[in-house]
């Protein structure tokens, strides 16, 4: 059953049982308009039986000659001073000989009720001059919010209005087409049509009705039509999901590049983002249970993936994966700012929340992106005297994030997850919590690569940067462990520090006016240039121990590893040991056997030291917040 047909059904069983007020709970005039044109919505009474009881039938089955006697009178947002009038006049309605259907919309001042109780007084009352037809008669109130009192939600119906979904959205784009008289090869027409279809979902009917007209009767500079060009429909598509939550202020629609639509899995590649291989595969292996999420459940039963929370060291590629996750499942990315969404009125900051958690739902199959999750939450854990706004509003996210059935992926990062509540952790909540461990030796060339294709991305006039050879990831991992570490000692890299040292390189090779392509000793010697003179992450004492304190809590929480490889498990952490120490190490020879480079051994004889120093600590304020909640 379409979106319509729903609602008017919902409003006519309302109707026909004696309902004075609807309440539709929608901004949109068109669809109130296409509500009470259909004449299902109009009722005279067939006639009186016993004890005052009527019977209710639809216009259109009414007898001809009653139709003349009274035919439908549908008003569209008259202002409700026709229900009340001047004390002592009476009512206009009471002037009424036909039915009617009355529509207000209820703005976010609410609306005046005088007016309403009276009508809905004389409604009940049968000694009331017009009440047959006050009978077959409704008010139809509409708005995003409900804005009525108590005593007169007694006697309202109160209606959602529901969003197209994938059969409905369909059909609509294919009715569309073929209106216009465009044709579509039979191969490629139902995968095509499918993929815009789910680029529609939050859309309601006619505002996929209207994207599509403004696609259809686009032409190109040769005069052929736009939908041979598949990424500007999609790209006119996501212009149109941007106007729609351009006014919400709570969400944001982060656009990807247009070629990372390609379904050649290398998403990850593409965004920039090197490394991280264990959350590149799980994101792969899960690429069409949103988009098709409903034919998921109904084959296998199983409900779509809720999300994951992905924890680690800032600057190691948690935000830039969030627009790859976006892009690998092909569906539209959309970031909720915790700062938006803070008022400080009483209450106002909860009704975002919710604002923002329906809009999501609206946009439905989409990725829900909440950066920095510690910042948002911290005050809300339990037995802190934080905001109270804080702590309702996370309940508002934890119920929801445990009873949502839509496709609504939640993409959630936190660089330190000792300020999160511990119900975050609890099963039901994410898919899976991932820890963001430092790049290994491997990963930093692997992202140096990455760096390097980025570069060459960018430089459109230039048809190669790099020679072949500069990209040797041997080559670049040699010159990591004879670059950053002296005297036994790390300078410990994160993701975001290998994308400035390429780009200062790049910057020295232009300085040294570089033959292009740049040949391999050219870029050792300017990428070697800047790992000594720029400065990293791990050169200070503080961030070194912020480090060793993320991975503590991590590895005790059990997260899986987003990293291809780390240099610590979940299972290499012991807590207290007799000697003092919580890790379980490896011995020379087997840390030389599993970690070659010199660089990885470095990190990892530092950050243990570091781990069991600060371990007892970390353990103790963990303890005394259980106790403390």
């Amino acid at each position: 059953m379409d979106v319509l047909d729903q609602l008017v059904k919902q409003c006519r069983e309302a109707f026909c049982c004696g309902t004075p007020i609807l309440y539709v709970l929608t901004d949109s005039f068109e669809t109130i308009r296409l509500l009470v044109e259909r004449d299902e919505m109009v009722v005279r009474l067939a006639g009186a039986g016993a004890g005052n009881r009527f019977e209710g039938r639809p216009f259109r089955e009414l007898p001809p000659e009653k139709q003349r006697q009274c035919p439908p009178a549908n008003h569209l947002d008259q202002d409700l001073d026709v229900l009340g009038g001047a004390p002592g006049k009476k009512a206009r309605y009471l002037q009424w000989t036909t039915p009617h259907i009355l529509t207000f919309h209820v703005g976010g001042t609410g609306v005046d009720e005088t007016g309403l109780e009276r009508y809905v007084k004389d409604y009940l009352n049968p000694l009331c001059e017009r009440y047959d037809i006050l009978r077959s008669s409704v008010i139809v109130l509409y708005g995003s919010e409900l804005h009525l009192s108590p005593g007169l939600l007694n006697y309202t119906e109160v209606i959602s209005v529901s969003r197209p979904q994938r059969e409905e959205i369909c059909r609509t784009v294919a009715e569309a087409v073929e209106k216009s008289g465009e044709r579509l090869e039979d191969d490629e027409r139902h995968s095509y049509l499918m993929d815009i279809s789910a680029a529609f979902f939050g859309f309601t009917g006619e505002e996929i009705r209207r994207t599509m007209r403004r696609i259809l009767s686009h032409r190109d500079g040769s005069g052929r039509s736009a939908m041979d060009d598949s990424e500007w429909v999609f790209q006119t598509i996501q212009k149109q999901k941007s106007q729609r939550i351009l006014g919400s202020n709570i969400l944001r629609l982060v656009p990807t590049p247009p070629k990372a639509r390609s379904r050649d899995g290398d998403s990850f590649r593409q965004q920039g983002v090197g490394g991280l291989e264990n959350l590149t595969a799980w994101t792969k292996k899960r690429r069409t249970a949103l988009s098709q999420a409903d034919f998921v459940k109904r084959t296998r039963g199983a409900d779509s993936p809720k999300g994951i929370l992905v924890c680690g060291i800032p600057g190691c590629g948690k935000s830039l994966a969030a627009k790859a996750v976006a892009t690998t499942f092909n569906l539209p990315l959309l970031q909720m700012d915790m700062g938006s969404l803070m008022d400080k009125y009483q209450g106002e900051s909860e009704r975002n929340m919710r604002q923002a958690l329906e809009l999501a739902e609206a946009m439905s199959p989409c990725v829900l992106w909440i950066d920095e999750l510690e910042k948002g939450f911290s005050g809300a854990r339990s037995g802190q005297d934080g905001d109270n706004s804080f702590k309702r509003m996370f309940a508002t996210l934890l119920n929801w994030m445990q009873e949502n059935k839509k496709p609504c992926f939640i993409y959630a990062t936190a660089n330190d997850i000792g300020g999160l509540p511990k119900e975050f952790f609890r099963s039901g909540r994410f898919d899976a919590l991932f820890a963001v461990y430092l790049p290994v030796c491997a990963e930093c060339a692997s992202i140096i690569v990455t760096s390097m294709e980025q570069a060459e991305a960018n430089a459109v006039e230039e048809a190669r940067l790099f020679e072949d050879a500069c990209k040797d990831t041997r080559f670049l991992e040699a010159l990591i462990d004879r670059e950053m570490v002296r005297k036994g000692e790390p300078r410990i890299l994160i993701g975001a520090d290998i994308s400035k040292l390429v780009n200062d390189a790049l910057m020295f090779c232009h300085d040294a006016d570089c033959v292009y392509p740049i040949c391999r000793s050219d870029w050792e010697n300017c990428l070697c240039r800047a790992m000594r003179e720029g400065s990293v992450y791990g050169d200070g004492t503080e961030n070194l121990d912020s480090i060793a304190v993320s991975y503590i809590r991590m590895l005790k929480k059990g997260f899986l590893t987003a990293n291809g490889d780390a240099l610590f498990y979940k299972e290499d952490y012991i807590g207290a040991s007799q000697d003092g120490r919580h890790l379980r190490r490896m011995k020379d020879q087997e840390l030389r056997a599993k970690w070659p480079h010199a660089y990885d051994q470095a990190v990892y004889h530092l950050l243990a030291d570091r781990i069991d120093v600060l371990a007892e600590q970390v353990e103790a304020v963990e303890r005394n917040r259980l106790i403390g909640s």
